[in-house]
Parts: C-alpha cells; sequence; structure tokens
C-alpha cells in the first residue's frame, strides 16, 4: 500500500521536487475526497484533517505529510460510509437479518467493484420480477434519483432502493420475491 501512495505522491508532485504544492494539493483533494473539497460546509474538516497531517506551517506537503493525510482521508471516507449506512439502515427501517440478507444479495450482484451500476442492479431485480421496458425505465428513474448525482449505488443507496421497491410493491416484488425465497429454501 505504501509503495502505491509513493507512486501517488509522484503523480501529484507535478514538478517531481519532492512537495506537493497548493495548486497540487487542490487537485489532490478534489480527486482523492471530493465529497470534502466541493462542500462548504465541509471545509471546517478539511482543515482540521489538513492541520493533523502537516507537522508545521504550511511550505508544502513532503511524502511523509502526504502518508498521513492519505490515513487521515481514509479513516474520513470509512466514517462517513459508517454514518451513511448507518442513516440508511434507520430510514429503511429494516432489521439486522433484512440488513445481512440484502448486503449478501448486494454483494453477490456485483461484478467488478464495491458499488452496483444500474446494469447490475436491473439484472438482479429482473431476477426476482421480469421487467418490461417500461418497468425498466421507470426503475432507472428511482435508480439515479436515489444514487444522484453519482453514477452507481453503494450499500445504503442499494438499501434505499430496495425499501421503495418494496414499499411500492414495485413489479409484484414482494410476491415474486417471497416465491423465490421459498423456492431456494427446498
Amino acid at each position: 500500500e505504501v509503495r502505491d501512495l509513493k507512486l501517488l505522491f509522484q503523480r501529484y508532485d507535478v514538478n517531481g521536487n519532492g512537495w506537493i504544492n497548493k495548486k497540487e494539493l487542490v487537485q489532490l483533494v478534489e480527486d482523492v475526497v471530493p465529497e470534502i473539497a466541493h462542500e462548504k460546509a465541509m471545509r471546517p474538516q478539511l482543515l482540521s484533517l489538513m492541520s493533523a497531517a502537516l507537522e508545521e506551517e504550511w511550505r508544502g506537503l513532503n511524502l511523509d505529510d502526504f502518508l498521513k493525510l492519505m490515513g487521515l482521508f481514509r479513516d474520513f471516507k470509512d466514517k462517513e460510509r459508517l454514518r451513511k449506512e448507518q442513516s440508511a439502515i434507520k430510514e429503511a427501517g429494516f432489521n439486522h437479518q433484512e440488513v445481512a440478507d440484502f448486503r449478501e444479495l448486494f454483494l453477490n450482484s456485483l461484478e467488478n467493484s464495491q458499488e452496483m451500476n444500474f446494469q447490475e442492479f436491473w439484472r438482479m431485480i429482473n431476477s426476482i420480477t421480469p421487467l418490461g421496458k417500461a418497468l425498466s425505465e421507470e426503475l432507472e428513474v428511482k435508480f439515479q434519483e436515489i444514487c444522484a448525482p453519482r453514477e452507481e449505488a453503494d450499500f445504503p443507496d442499494f438499501l434505499l432502493l430496495m425499501k421503495t421497491l418494496l414499499e411500492e410493491d414495485f413489479g409484484h416484488i414482494r410476491e415474486r420475491s417471497a416465491k423465490k425465497s421459498a423456492k431456494s429454501r427446498r
């Protein structure tokens, strides 16, 4: 991991002097933690992370500072992911077993990433309840509304999507998923 981070440091140290300057740092923050970079309300948190990573007054970010900052960014993202997931679980109203079952369904439906694109989601729902053109288009709108501005669903987005589909009984999903579940238990 440190080797990968050193390569990442070199990518942002455009002039190769061993320091990331302010302009290079702006690009780094936008790329690594865009949720902080573009959110005015998050500015104090960004400044706090920056001051925790820098041992001295600002003169640039050396490799040690960079490694510390990347660890802080990772911790921040982990906490935000957990906060978002807990919020989605609460909003969806699913119990622990339902969350575990949905997590398994989510993970088994992914192809090569930790987030689900619309095609993966569509295939999963279509395997439960066949979707024609109209339902497919309606499903895509729901997917985009919940995932916006991103184009993929993380697990909290997936929980909210499933809550929506189940509440609306989208394509008779409740009945069809119950039948599918009963068949798989036999």
